[in-house]
């Protein structure tokens, strides 16, 4: 969406009659309210261009901009205003009615359609999903070898994909079982015990940990999860190693040829067989489309290697969507949290009259909502505005 600015601010220099696209709507920052634009090939009065990213301008008046949109002039109406200090002090602050962030934020997102009814979002979303059950399946079959899952945290990635490869290794396990004399050595942990087929690493991991995990999964039809674990794709050498792993041509060979390795269980050189999913919140598109990331053109390469599954769950009002669905047609606050039908519905009112509020609009704190419901000793609505919502 393009954005016209009459007059803003940007580092202590005025802007005045610019065009630019608008990457993310407005603001509040220490300073006042800002919008944030993308400076590609726009030049300044002096014929200098600005700076050729996204950029912030700092914004006084409600009128000081306008959106290309002309379905979005509500914009200057719906503003509603706080002034700080005495009433004939300037204007200072300002932020855009709901309706108007709604329609902005999905202006703003690729794959988001803003004529789209909340029963069109949810059967977008639900195809979504039903796409990740299927393509970890596959990969529990040693089908597909890489697949990027990108998405807002929250909103049942890592269950889905930690449920589909349960299943696969539920059947492995009982195979497993009905012939101990006949055994695969790779299927044995410590113990004796049965080792299942797939391994989720979450939090932080080096290169060297990365590498030697990779090892002990390198077989076929084994599959390493990478879950909200962005460590290893910050560092460069990490990536390295997964690009190799996710190799498409020929075989998949893995090397560590350097003594900083101190692990000495796995070779200098193996080939990998196994799969890899990364399930992530980094919008791996944006940055590549940005190119202005150190490492975008890493990110870029573990695309090319991998499927791309976006769940198309950005703004508010997709992710109250997906939140509805679970909780209710999935039964989520009955099963999980032992909700009644009343319950239930008042846990889901509170949560869409103060969505905007949450520190994290998620399945995570719709359950914790419901924890609170559930108990009869504390006022839940009350703590759950003092816990779950922002203060400020």
């Amino acid at each position: 969406m393009k954005v016209f600015v009459r007059r803003g601010d940007w580092s202590g220099q005025v802007i005045s009659g610019k065009t630019f696209e608008l990457f993310k709507a407005l603001s509040m920052g220490q300073k006042g309210p800002f919008i944030t634009v993308n400076g590609t090939g726009v030049n300044q009065d002096n014929g200098r261009p600005f700076p050729q990213r996204n950029f912030r301008i700092g914004i006084q008046e409600p009128d000081d901009f306008e959106l290309e949109d002309k379905g979005a002039d509500i914009f200057a109406p719906r503003m509603r205003t706080v002034f700080s200090g005495s009433p004939d002090r300037k204007l200072r602050k300002f932020v855009p009615g709901d309706a108007v962030i709604e329609k902005i934020e999905a202006a703003s997102h690729a794959g988001s359609r803003t004529d789209e009814t909340d029963e069109q979002i949810k059967e977008r979303i639900s195809e979504r999903f039903t796409i990740l059950q299927n393509l970890t399946a596959d990969i529990a079959r040693g089908n597909i070898k890489g697949l990027v899952v990108s998405g807002a945290s929250g909103v049942g990635k890592s269950f889905e994909v930690e449920a589909a490869l349960n299943r696969d290794s539920l059947l492995d396990k009982l195979s497993f079982n009905a012939d101990a004399s006949d055994q695969n050595a790779r299927r044995i942990g410590q113990g004796g015990t049965f080792k299942a087929r797939y391994n989720i690493v979450k939090g932080y991991s080096t290169a060297p940990a990365l590498y030697m995990t990779l090892y002990e999964y390198s077989e076929s039809r084994e599959t390493l999860v990478f879950d909200d674990c962005d460590s290893v794709l910050g560092d460069e050498t990490s990536l390295n190693i997964l690009k190799a792993a996710l190799d498409t041509s020929g075989k998949r060979m893995i090397s560590w040829r350097s003594q900083s390795r101190n692990s000495t269980d796995a070779p200098n050189q193996f080939e990998f067989k196994g799969s890899v999913i990364f399930i992530t919140n980094i919008n791996f598109e944006k940055i590549v489309e940005k190119g202005t990331a150190r490492l975008a053109p890493h990110l870029e390469a573990i695309m090319s290697r991998c499927l791309y599954l976006d769940l198309t769950i950005d703004t508010v009002r997709e992710k109250l969507v997906r939140i509805e669905h679970v909780a209710r047609d999935l039964r989520m606050l009955e099963r999980e949290f032992k909700l009644e039908g009343n319950e239930i519905e008042e846990v889901l009112a509170w949560t869409h009259k103060h969505a905007r509020r949450f520190r994290e609009l998620s399945l995570r704190k719709v359950g914790q909502l419901a924890s609170l419901r559930k108990s009869s000793n504390l006022d839940w609505e009350r703590v759950a505005q003092v816990t779950l919502l922002k203060q400020r």
